[in-house]
């Protein structure tokens, strides 16, 4: 406890005596007359001094060698997709919006158990109830939407 003790005071007077000593110089500076406000007015006045001119260069003169001509290469054309690219492309794009239209269905159609709303409450098990329960519905919601009981 002794040695602990020390060691504190210690610590509380080098810091006070360094607070001491930055604030004691920072005081000096401000003190008229004295030696540092002084120096540091003589360091911080400008010094006029005569533009020095810098002597003339010669010019390089241009290399003599002949710089090699670079050739541009030639962009290939484009060319208009044909009629079955730009039937499997709209065949692409329909897929697509049809999963879109699907998936916003679904999501209207799925209700979310409230225990799954934060299933980490609830431990693993839960989470893995949740996942199961999710993907039974999904599979039942393909079947009902193959058989055209859910419409848009």
């Amino acid at each position: 406890m002794k040695l602990i003790l020390q060691i504190a005071l210690g610590v509380t007077l080098g810091i006070m005596l360094s607070a001491g000593i930055l604030l004691g110089g920072t005081m000096m500076l401000f003190v008229a007359g004295s030696p540092s406000t002084h120096l540091f007015s003589k360091v911080l006045q400008p010094v006029e001094q005569p533009l020095v001119k810098l002597p003339e260069l010669p010019a390089i003169p241009a290399p003599s060698v002949a710089q090699p001509v670079i050739q541009t290469v030639p962009s290939p054309a484009v060319s208009t997709p044909s009629a079955e690219e730009l039937a499997a492309q709209q065949q692409e794009d329909a897929a697509h919006a049809e999963k879109l239209k699907k998936d916003a269905l679904f999501k209207g159609w799925y209700k979310k158990p409230p225990e799954c709303n934060s299933p980490n409450d609830y431990g693993h098990a839960a989470l893995i109830k949740c996942g199961n329960e999710y993907s039974r519905a999904r599979v039942k919601f393909e079947e009902l939407y193959q058989q055209g009981k859910i419409k848009s």
